[in-house]
Parts: C-alpha cells; structure tokens; sequence
C-alpha cells in the first residue's frame, strides 16, 4: 500500500512501511547558532537540524560529521553531532511513527576572514543549507585619547616652537582597549585640518591617523600614528604658559564603526601624564630660574634656586637663590640645619610656606611617581649625568612637553652645605609619612621613585621642579 506524502498538484507516492528517507521529513532547518567573528576562536557555535518520522512506521537513521559541508570561510571543523530524541545508540538514532530528534553539529576552530559561512546538510534524499554572517571583530576602546605639543610664547628669548611633523616630532599613540575578539582591518582617517588660530603665523596643514590590521587580543593597544600632509610639518601655535588650546580632533574608527571616539591633538606649555589619559599642566622654569631661558634646553640657567623642605622663597638660612647656588659649590654661610615643622609643605593642600605661584602647588610624591614612571610618560635621558658642580647639561625629558633639569642638591646632616650630585633628579617622599622634613635624590639609573631609609638625605636642600603642578 502506498501513500501520498506530497500533494495533489506534486504527489510523492511511497509504500507504507518503509524505512527510507521518503519516511522521513526535515521539519526544521535551523541552521547556524551561536557568534561568528574573523580571526576569533568559535565558542559554542553550531548547526541544527530537526528530523521528523511522519510514517507509520520505525526509521533508524545514521547521523556523522559528514552530513554537514561547510563552505565560504576557511578554519572551521565539523563535529560529530549530538541527539535530543529518539533512542540515540552511538551514531544511530530510531525513530518510532511521529517522533522527532533534534541533530546539533558542533563547529569549531577561528574563521579565517570576514564574509558568509554556508552550511550545507544532506541526509539520504534530504538536504538543506543556510548562510551565517562572519563578521570582523570588535572592542571597547579608552577614548578619547589626548597628545599633546608643547609651545611657549616666553617674550621672545627662551621660546619654545611646538612642531609636529612626519620625522623626528611624529606623533603615535597606543590606543588601550578591552573585550578584544576577531580582527581588524587597516584604517587611514580623513585628512583634518588644524583648528583657525592654532598655527604660528598663520601656519595650516592638515592630519589623519592610521594603523595597520591586525588580531584582536582579549585586551591590548592598537597602535596608532599621526600624519602631516602639505608640507609634511606644522609649528603650533606658541601659547603664554599655563594656556592650552585644541589643535585638532580626529576620528577612530575600527571595521567601519565610527562610534569608538577620537584623537585629540593639544597645545600646552608644558605638563605630564600623571596616570593614563591623566594630564596635569607643569611651570615651564624650576623656581628661581630665568624663565627666558629655553626650559626645553639643559642650561645652568634653568636649575633655579635651592630650597630647605618646607622653606618659603627668600627664607633666611632655607633658601639659596641660583645665582648664590651656582657661585658657591661649598660652604653656604648661616645655613639652618634644623628641620621645619611636619605640614609646612603638605601632600593634602596647598600650605602658606608653598613657595609656588598662584594657581600651583608643590605635588604629592604619588603624583611626581607617576610622572616618572614609564608606563605614562615616555623618558628621554639626556646628557652625561656626572657628579659635578658645573654639570648643566643633564637632565630628563618627558614626552614632549616637560623637561627637569639635573640641579643636584646641597646636602645638610648637621654640617655645612656643600654642592653635590648636580646630576641627579630630587623625587618627593610623602610629607605627611615622616617625623622630619627632608628631600631626596635618586639615580637616573633607577628612575624609581621608592625611597629607603638609607637613601633618605635628611634637611637636604633642592631645586624646586615640583612646584609646576596646577593645582
């Protein structure tokens, strides 16, 4: 006996009883579930099939890895599927008359590029096939991110031209990112010119970004440079410092989103990240120095005065301005060994004896810590860093936008003041963490801004850097 398992217009005659595809039916296709991104490892992604025993009789079937082509993207596996229904024993499923099972092929492995995925499932005369989106990958960004050109209107003597070009004042910048996965394609933003007013003398070009592709990490930086075109450099505009002004903003794309953020290129006078994407505006000068001389130029011009921890300027017995300091590398006569008062600088507020103008403040030492830690601020080592008296030609700089003289320090343990180490860099230790005022010294070799009871150089007296932090 024989049934209809089409219909009047297209019959599809079979025999009652038969075991073959012909009793069967592939009732639901799903197809493609789970993610499916380039260049990222596949997690729980599969392919489903649903099968349904319309006759009126039993059907065993034999399901495999094979069933299942895959096509369109490269580096991906079929799986031996998996059974919800029926009675499952090892690759066979039985099916008794109207029973369904549910076959789940797993795939694994990274796909290899963006674009579609087919699947194509065939079982005896059944066949089905979907297509799957692969798309490129994705991440969340830390943005906006902000570089910035120093350029110092000084009156003149001792200016400071900001350039930023396609040579030695390149701009780059590791992009931060999280939730990384997949790919990403090149990228070149559109050219976007400088601000109206940012250029010295009416100096105009524009920039873009671009970086390379590449594979997402479950976090990491993409890194990113900053171009000129025209003539391929810019002079910024040289600002009266503690001024800023926004140079350009250019747009961060990843995989044609343009929803990440953007670049941000500043003008300051001079300052420092003190935590990432943290920038603090710094004084160009130490205190007591020529401030027309270049503070980008290692000169005894720029080491300033010396101060005893907690001194004020002009302080009789705590204070040694730079002419005084630099006449005499020994004995400074009437020199106070006595410690000030704990507080008389302070880490929480600006105090009364802070000798820093209005508007800034001798920094905490966790904040000077951080600007001398690589990982915010790229170090630039320049000169010799001998121990000399008349050693001024050292020091650090910071990125591009700061520069601390090597001015030494004069050291006081209950005897008299004498110059030395003029090549080293003063770090500040916690005001509030001591029974005695100090200041201490730390080797360029270290760059660390750790401080030990030996290294501790009590009631030492040193050139004021610290105070060019804004409040």
């Amino acid at each position: 006996m024989s049934q209809n398992l089409g219909n009047p217009t297209t019959p599809n005659w079979t025999c009652i009883g038969s075991t073959t595809a012909a009793t069967v039916v592939a009732s639901d296709c799903t197809g493609f579930l789970g993610t499916y991104t380039a260049g990222a490892a596949l997690s729980g992604a599969n392919y489903k099939v649903t099968i349904t025993n319309n006759s009126f009789s039993t059907a065993i079937i034999n399901f495999a890895a094979g069933d299942l082509v895959l096509s369109g993207i490269t580096g991906l596996t079929v799986g031996n599927p998996t059974f919800s229904g029926g009675t499952v024993a090892g690759s066979n499923v039985t099916l008794i008359a109207g029973q369904a099972v549910v076959v789940t092929y797993p795939i694994t492995g990274t796909p290899a590029t963006d674009g579609f995925l087919t699947g194509t499932w065939t079982k005896l005369s059944l066949t089905c096939s979907n297509t799957q989106l692969v798309g490129k990958g994705s991440a969340t960004f830390t943005l906006p991110q902000n570089l910035y050109v120093a350029s110092v209107d000084m009156g003149g003597t001792g200016d400071v031209q900001g350039v930023v070009d396609n040579g030695t004042n390149k701009f780059t910048i590791n992009v931060p990112y999280t939730t990384g996965k997949g790919i990403y394609d090149a990228y070149q933003s559109p050219w976007i010119q400088n601000n109206s007013g940012t250029g010295q003398a009416g100096d105009t070009n524009s920039f873009r970004i671009s970086y390379p592709s590449g594979t997402f990490s479950a976090s990491g930086t993409i890194p990113v440079i900053i171009e000129v075109d025209g003539d391929g450099s810019f002079n910024a505009l040289k600002l009266t410092p503690g001024t800023t002004m926004v140079l350009a903003t250019l747009p961060f794309s990843v995989n044609g989103d343009p929803s990440p953020g953007n670049i941000i290129l500043n003008i300051v006078t001079c300052g420092a990240f003190t935590a990432p994407g943290v920038f603090k505006a710094f004084r160009c000068h130490n205190l007591g120095a020529d401030t027309n001389a270049n503070p980008f130029q290692p000169a005894a011009a720029i080491h300033g005065a010396k101060y005893q921890w907690g001194a004020t300027t002009g302080q009789a017995g705590r204070y040694i301005d730079q002419a005084t300091d630099q006449a005499n590398s020994g004995t400074i006569a009437g020199w106070n060994s006595s410690s000030l008062p704990n507080g008389t600088w302070s880490d929480t507020q600006k105090t009364t004896n802070d000798p820093c103008p209005t508007g800034y403040r001798v920094p905490t030492a966790a904040q000077l810590g951080q600007v001398i830690n690589s990982s915010n601020n790229l170090i630039t080592h320049i000169g010799t860093w001998t121990n000399s008296p008349t050693n001024y030609s050292s020091g650090i700089k910071f990125g591009n936008t700061l520069f601390l003289p090597a001015a030494g320090y004069r050291n006081s343990r209950g005897r008299s003041s004498s110059m030395v180490a003029v090549a080293s860099i003063g770090v500040v230790p916690s005001i509030t963490a001591w029974t005695r005022a100090f200041c201490t010294s730390i080797a360029i070799a270290n760059l660390s801004s750790t401080t030990t009871a030996a290294a501790i150089q009590t009631d030492s007296v040193c050139a004021v850097f610290q105070n060019k932090f804004s409040l």
